[in-house]
């Protein structure tokens, strides 16, 4: 049973969106705007329609990571991308060497103007300008250990913990095929969604988790834990020279495929 229109209106408005971090900078100054942002940003944020790409809620951005790991297998299966590559080691080194954030859009109703029925909830599009203030960054705090990260993997892992397989298909018309890509990226992540259950979501202003992130030395930036208890900030720097280990440093021109 799928919710009528006029129950999803009653719901907060939530959008949702990755971007590199070395793009937050023009984000801050332009908002989420292809006609104004610079080419670099370009490629991310509009294509040749000029439209802004988001996903719908936690349901679109799970969708949306789910359908791109996908296609990642398939590129890698056909000979496309490495075998050594992850999806977000892929990404980190598309994207030189830096982890890749989720920003939550806010406060601001978009008409989403993606014409696939089926997936237009995670591939959602619109030509509208989104200001940098309706703009937050995405970052994860485990109370328990004061861990803190912001990094994209991480995230998405943490909705999927807040969010399950029946609330995505409670809420939009998936056919079987997306549920059983779903279902089975929830079982192959299930420890890793079990981990950052234990996490709490924050939400920071572009500009203040900018210059937080710039008080570090140049040689943590993007390692992805921010003012950590020691024994908490080595292992995360453990796991991230794990995965930087994966990447190959021939630049990939395929990565608009998964975008």
């Amino acid at each position: 049973m799928y919710r009528l229109d006029e129950e999803k209106k009653k719901l907060p408005l939530e959008y949702y969106r990755h971007s590199p971090i070395n793009d937050l900078e023009s984000i801050m100054k332009n908002g989420l705007n292809p006609s104004e942002a610079n080419s670099n940003l370009r490629q991310y944020t509009s294509d040749e329609r000029q439209k802004v790409f988001y996903s719908e809620g936690k349901e679109g951005a799970i969708t949306f990571d789910c359908n791109s790991r996908s296609k990642f297998k398939q590129m890698q299966e056909q000979g496309k991308v490495p075998s050594e590559y992850t999806m977000d080691s892929f990404y980190r080194n598309h994207d030189k060497g830096q982890d890749r954030v989720f920003l939550k859009i806010h406060d601001i109703e978009l008409n989403n103007e993606q014409n696939d029925n089926m997936d237009r909830f995670a591939d959602a599009c619109t030509s509208q300008i989104i200001p940098s203030q309706n703009i937050s960054v995405c970052v994860l705090v485990n109370p328990q250990t004061g861990e803190i990260t912001y990094r994209r993997e991480d995230v998405i892992k943490y909705m999927m913990s807040q969010c399950t397989v029946q609330d995505i298909e409670n809420k939009h018309a998936i056919d079987d095929r997306q549920k059983h890509k779903l279902i089975n990226q929830y079982t192959e992540m299930q420890d890793e969604i079990k981990k950052f259950s234990k996490y709490e979501m924050m939400e920071i202003g572009i500009e203040e988790f900018y210059q937080m992130i710039y008080t570090i030395s140049p040689n943590e930036i993007g390692k992805a834990t921010i003012n950590t208890p020691t024994n908490s900030k080595d292992n995360a720097q453990k796991r991230q020279q794990e995965d930087e280990q994966q990447i190959i440093q021939e630049g990939q021109k395929n990565i608009n495929e998964l975008e």
